[in-house]
């Protein structure tokens, strides 16, 4: 068999494909007889494959005959149950297939025989095509036999990819506290070496205006700025603040 055939066989249904019904409490996936027969013409063409009846073909395994009564009105219900035997055979560029299985069909009517007869015997005609055609390949059905196929069955029968993890979240930042700020270190600083020298007293209505003055006279001439503004200035003014030889010229005016 050609690559090209055995991989177009063996391409699984997509999953518009793919109905589901509940059968004696079970789910159960099927594809439907019209696209068996639309996949087969793709594959194989119209005129390259064919269907016939074999042993007993098409025939009656049971009919019954029964009163029901409902909502105080009695009827009668007709069941028919019904066999296909059927061979499929199929060919393309020189390879034959051929299948055999059997279908199986209910048919039930409260119209009569007629109805009860028609439906069992679509049924299993198509029920025997499509057992037929899946012993040619996943793309006919013979997928929807493999449970582990059916578990990821939305992926087109492969397994799904993980999905990938979520990213960790961001540690979250937590600012330094306020008194750690380099600003408030800084004005801090100032005005411990003002009390510590005894230039003036922390309850002097003064205080703050000598502590400023003292900030930006070191700013002036160290930074060559004339007021901070920044963390880097903040910082460099408190590094001269705890420099006792440098801080000497700056405390002498202020005593």
């Amino acid at each position: 068999m050609e690559d090209n055939l055995k991989d177009m066989l063996n391409e699984p249904p997509p999953q518009s494909a793919l109905k589901s019904r509940s059968q004696s409490g079970r789910s159960l996936t099927y594809i439907e007889g019209h696209y068996v027969i639309e996949t087969m013409n793709r594959i194989f063409g119209p005129d390259n494959w064919h269907r016939t009846f074999t042993g007993n073909g098409l025939y009656v395994v049971d009919k019954t005959e029964a009163e029901v009564t409902k909502n105080n009105v009695t009827k009668t219900r007709y069941d028919v149950s019904m066999l296909c035997e059927t061979r499929v055979t199929a060919t393309k560029t020189g390879n034959l297939a051929i299948a055999e299985d059997v279908g199986f069909g209910i048919g039930q009517s409260y119209n009569g025989w007629g109805d009860a007869f028609e439906s069992a015997a679509k049924e299993a005609v198509t029920d025997a095509l499509k057992r037929c055609c899946r012993s040619l390949g996943n793309a006919l059905g013979n997928c929807l036999y493999d449970k582990e196929w059916l578990k990821h069955k939305g992926s087109g029968g492969k397994t799904k990819p993980k999905a990938p993890p979520s990213p960790a979240p961001k540690p979250k930042v937590t600012p330094n506290p306020k008194p750690d700020a380099p600003k408030k270190v800084m004005w801090d600083h100032a005005q411990a070496l003002l009390v510590d020298s005894g230039a003036v007293k922390t309850d002097a209505a003064s205080f703050k205006d000598i502590t400023t003055s003292l900030i930006l006279d070191i700013c002036k001439k160290e930074l060559k700025k004339d007021s901070p503004n920044t963390n880097a200035d903040f910082e460099a003014i408190d590094k001269v603040l705890g420099d006792k030889e440098r801080m000497e010229k700056y405390m002498a005016p202020t005593g």
